[in-house]
C-alpha cells in the first residue's frame, strides 16, 4: 500500500527541521493533527516519533518516554526514536541508560556519525571531557565537516586551548561552502577572540557573521547576533548601543515565535537593561530590572528556567554589592545554583556560554568577598571559577580575567609563585589583546615587579 499524503506531509516537516518552529507557532492545532494521525495510523511509528518530539519541546519527559516505547515497539530497531530515548533519560539524568540505549542506535546505523555525536553530547554533559572529545572525534572521521566541529571547539576552549578551539572553527570552514554554516563558523571565532581579548577583531567576525545570516535570509539569526553583539558593547562598557540593537531584534522576536516564548524575551530584555544600569552606575535603576526579571521568570519556557533563575539569582546579588550591600550579595550567591547544557548544538552552546559573557556579574561572589576583606573567600572563589569541575552542571569557559584577579588575591596574600603562575597565565591566553586594556597593562606591570619575564 502507499503511504497516505498526509503522512508523507508529517514525515518531509520532520527530515526538513521545520516542525519545531511549526509545532511552536500553532500549539494547539499541531498537538490537535498529532492526536488525529495517531488514532488513524496507531501502527505508523513516524506518528509516535513526532508526537515524543512536541512532547520534548515542552519538557513533558513521561509523555515523550511513553511514545518512543511505542514507536521502538513497532520498530526495535528504530534509530531515530533511539536517538531521541537516549536524549530523553539524559534529560531526566540517567546517563548510563542514555548511552545504552545510544549504543543501540549505533548498532543500527552503521556508518552514520551521528549516534558518535550522540554519545559525545551526553559524555560531555555528563562532565567526561575526555570521552566526550573522542566521541566527537569519532564523528568527524566519519563525516568530515560535521556539525561536531563547534562542541569540540568549545571543550578545547573550556580547557583553555584556545589555539585548538580555532583550528577546529578553521577546520570546519574549510570543507563548508554553506553560507549559513559559514556564518556560524564567524559567530565562533568572534566568541574566542573575544574571549582572548581581542575585542575589535571579534566584533568584525560577529558582524561579519550578521551580514552571512543576512545572506540566506534568516532574520531570526541576525537578531540573535545582534544580541552576541550588544553582550560584546555590554562587556566592553558601552551597554546603550546594546539595547538599540536588543529592541529591534525582539521587535521581530515578539512577531515571529510564538506567545510562549514571550517570558523569554522580557525575562533577557530586563535583564541586559539592568546590567547596563550597573555598568553606569545606576543601582536603583538596575535594582528596579532586577524586580521585573524576577516578575518574568514564572513565564519563561520550562528548558530554559534553570538558566534564567541563576541569572536573575546573580542580577540580584550584583545589585546588592552595587549598593554596598555585600552580605547579602554573598547570600544570594551562595545560593544561586548554576544551570547546565540544556543542548550541545552550536546555536545552543554559544547561547549556553553568553549568558555567563558580562564579568561584573559572573564573579561577584568574589568581588563580594573581596569587598568585605574576607581575602581567603575571594581565593577560594576565584580558585573555583578558574577550575573546571566534572562533577557540578557548570559547563562554561573559564573567563580568562579570573586569573588576573586570582593572581593579585594571591599577590596580596604574599603567595608569590602562585601569582606568576596565574599572571603568565592570563597573559599567555591575552597573548594577542590589545597592550592598552586596562588588565593586561596590569598583569605586565605586576609581573615584572614580581621579577618574571613578560
Amino acid at each position: 500500500d502507499s503511504k497516505p499524503e498526509e503522512l508523507i506531509r508529517a514525515e518531509r516537516l520532520f527530515i526538513e527541521g521545520f516542525y519545531a518552529t511549526s509545532v511552536e507557532r500553532d500549539q494547539e492545532e499541531q498537538y490537535a493533527s498529532l492526536q488525529e494521525l495517531q488514532a488513524k495510523y496507531p501502527k505508523e511509528k513516524w506518528v509516535f516519533l513526532l508526537l515524543a518530539f512536541y512532547y520534548d519541546r515542552r519538557d513533558m519527559y513521561d509523555e515523550e518516554i511513553e511514545v518512543l516505547e511505542t514507536a521502538l515497539q513497532l520498530d526495535p530497531g528504530y534509530g531515530d526514536a533511539l536517538n531521541m530515548m537516549a536524549y530523553a533519560q539524559a534529560d531526566l539524568g540517567d546517563f548510563d541508560r542514555a548511552l545504552e540505549y545510544l549504543e543501540l542506535y549505533a548498532n543500527v546505523m552503521p556508518g552514520e556519525a551521528n549516534p558518535f555525536d550522540s554519545m559525545a553530547e551526553i559524555y560531555f554533559r555528563k562532565g567526561d571531557l575526555d570521552q566526550a572529545l573522542e566521541k566527537y572525534e569519532e564523528a568527524v572521521e566519519v563525516k568530515p565537516g560535521f556539525l561536531s566541529c563547534f562542541p569540540i571547539s568549545y571543550i578545547c576552549a573550556l580547557q583553555e586551548e584556545y589555539g585548538k578551539a580555532l583550528e577546529w572553527v578553521d577546520r570546519f570552514s574549510s570543507q563548508s561552502s554553506d553560507p549559513g554554516e559559514l556564518a556560524m563558523a564567524q559567530l565562533w571565532r568572534g566568541l574566542l577572540h573575544y574571549w582572548t581579548g581581542s575585542r575589535e577583531r571579534a566584533l568584525r567576525e560577529l558582524r561579519e557573521s550578521r551580514r552571512l545570516w543576512g545572506v540566506v535570509g534568516n532574520r531570526l539569526y541576525q537578531g540573535s547576533l545582534d544580541k552576541v553583539i550588544a553582550w560584546t558593547l555590554l562587556d566592553g562598557g558601552d551597554p546603550d548601543p546594546g539595547v538599540k540593537l536588543i529592541e529591534e531584534a525582539d521587535k521581530f522576536r515578539f512577531e515571529y515565535l510564538p506567545s510562549s516564548y514571550r517570558g523569554n524575551l522580557l525575562a533577557f530584555g530586563a535583564f541586559y537593561r539592568g546590567l547596563g544600569a550597573l555598568e553606569k552606575g545606576q543601582v536603583d535603576s538596575a535594582a528596579s530590572y532586577a524586580r521585573a526579571m524576577n516578575s518574568y521568570l514564572r513565564d519563561v519556557l520550562p528548558r530554559w528556567q534553570d538558566q534564567f533563575v541563576y541569572q536573575a539569582a546573580l542580577l540580584d546579588a550584583a545589585v546588592s554589592l552595587a549598593g554596598g550591600e555585600a552580605d547579602s550579595a554573598v547570600a544570594i550567591s551562595e545560593r544561586a545554583v548554576p544551570s547546565g547544557l540544556i543542548s550541545a548544538t552550536p546555536e545552543l552552546l554559544s547561547w549556553y556560554l553568553l549568558a555567563f559573557l558580562y564579568r561584573p556579574y559572573c564573579d561577584v561572589l568574589g568581588r563580594a568577598y573581596v569587598q568585605k576583606g574576607d581575602l581567603d573567600g575571594a581565593i577560594a572563589e576565584y580558585e573555583r571559577l578558574t577550575t573546571y569541575d566534572p562533577s557540578g552542571p557548570d559547563r562554561r569557559w573559564i573567563r580568562p580575567e579570573n586569573h588576573y584577579a586570582l593572581a593579585r588575591l594571591y599577590e596580596e596574600r604574599g603567595l608569590k609563585q602562585k601569582a606568576v603562575e596565574e599572571y603568565e597565565k592570563f597573559l599567555e591566553i591575552w597573548h594577542d589583546a590589545g597592550d592598552d586594556l586596562p588588565e593586561k597593562k596590569d598583569a605586565m606591570k605586576r609581573l615584572a615587579a614580581l621579577g618574571a619575564s613578560v
